[in-house]
């Protein structure tokens, strides 16, 4: 018999943050880069800034209970009255999980026990170009409107989090409170499977930039990039639709780019400023798969046998229209038109920006949706990861969690 784990743990709704006010929505948000620090002064009116906006948001709040400042996070292990009906409860592991001897079965099974999910798939998911500043940089950026960086923790083996820096420019409990940290790191570790966070997630970052801008980001640890970190916004964290397309689309990056999958180049140089590329890489130049930005990709790595099979006919014709904007403008101009051009073939506008977002957007369609039955290049896109049992087994995984929240 053929066994599909979900670890099932209960997430429970809890009271409402109401220091923390405004309904906040947010897309998918692009790795960090540096940027440079500001005056104590600068990060107190940032502060301010995004208190009042938040404040300006709370009648909003008031008809929309399931915004992220709603929100708050708990969890419980799993008991057999914790499974759903058709369940399987595991009293070794402590896990429900759903029974079955074929794909078709499981599927069946699956959609009669969690039913519909699609209520989570952002169908205006799209990324944006802030990117919070690094703890190196110091406490914030000196533009007004720049992210400002709140805690950083370790992810320690048991996926306990421990506090390694924080901004002490950031006074203000709603974002300065650990535990409120805490319950954002919870409703990560509860959502996404946790043996892909114990072997890939080293570091744990909680930043804000306001409402509605950007909302999570993954990216390899700089001084160990066979590790990602993780951050998110703290306005933004609660169980929206956004909130959850976007840390599985985040995920995405990590499972498709891993260590295992990609693994990470150290010789590339970095960037003359920060306004060019850095020359190709020894290891670039060599790679005769696909090269990710992270590393040249196994032969049999999931992002390369997607970029063969879906980017291989029309990658040149991409990369000559990327290199030749001179501006992020023009270049969401580009992919804009090149999404309009191959519509088809992606799930997503964001989809088409290059074949790493393709492939992360892809899987939170894959995760999020029930699987297609249609021949588009998009639809087949889809399919492609129903043919590894360990993507499949993360997708029960997640669809098994959200359920449980909406039966909460």
């Amino acid at each position: 018999m053929k066994k599909i784990t979900v670890i099932l743990f209960t997430l429970l709704f809890l009271a409402l943050l109401a220091a923390c006010g405004g309904a906040v929505e947010e897309k998918s948000a692009a790795p960090p880069a540096d940027s440079n620090s500001v005056t104590a002064d600068a990060a107190s009116d940032e502060q301010t800034a995004v208190a009042t906006e938040m404040d300006d948001s709370a009648a909003a709040a008031e008809t929309a209970p399931d915004s992220a400042a709603d929100v708050s996070f708990a969890g419980a292990e799993m008991e057999p009255e914790d499974c759903f009906p058709g369940e399987l409860y595991d009293p070794e592991e402590r896990v429900c999980y759903i029974e079955c001897d074929t794909e078709e079965e499981c599927l069946a099974k699956e959609e009669e026990i969690y039913g519909d999910l699609d209520e989570y798939l952002d169908p205006e998911f799209g990324g944006d170009t802030v990117q919070p500043p690094d703890f190196a940089d110091g406490p914030a950026g000196e533009e007004d409107g720049e992210p400002i960086p709140i805690a950083r923790y370790n992810v320690d083996n048991g996926l306990e989090i421990v506090l390694l820096e924080k901004n002490e420019e950031v006074t203000d409990p709603d974002f300065a409170d650990p535990s409120r940290h805490e319950e954002i790191w919870d409703a990560i570790r509860y959502l996404l499977p946790n043996d892909v966070l114990q072997e890939d997630v080293g570091r744990f970052y909680v930043f804000t930039d306001g409402p509605d801008n950007g909302l999570a980001y993954v990216k390899p640890l700089p001084d160990n990039p066979e590790e990602w970190q993780f951050g998110v916004d703290i306005v933004d964290a609660g169980y929206t639709q956004d909130f959850v397309h976007t840390l599985v689309h985040e995920f995405g990056h990590v499972v498709t780019l891993e260590k295992n999958q990609v693994p990470p180049d150290t010789s590339r140089p970095s960037p003359p400023s920060e306004d060019e590329e850095p020359e190709p890489s020894p290891v670039e130049r060599s790679c005769q798969t696909f090269y990710t930005g992270e590393g040249c990709a196994n032969l049999d790595s999931y992002i390369n046998q997607f970029y063969q099979q879906f980017w291989s006919d029309i990658y040149e014709e991409f990369m000559a229209g990327s290199n030749a904007t001179e501006s992020q403008e023009e270049y969401d101009q580009f992919t804009a038109e090149f999404y309009d051009q191959y519509q088809d073939r992606f799930v997503s506008e964001y989809a088409a920006t290059n074949p790493g977002e393709d492939i992360a957007d892809t899987f939170a369609h894959f995760v999020l949706k029930e699987k297609p039955d249609g021949d588009t290049i998009a639809a087949q896109k889809v399919l492609f990861f129903y043919q590894f049992e360990p993507l499949v087994k993360m997708r029960t995984h997640m669809r098994g969690q959200l359920a449980r929240l909406n039966n909460n």
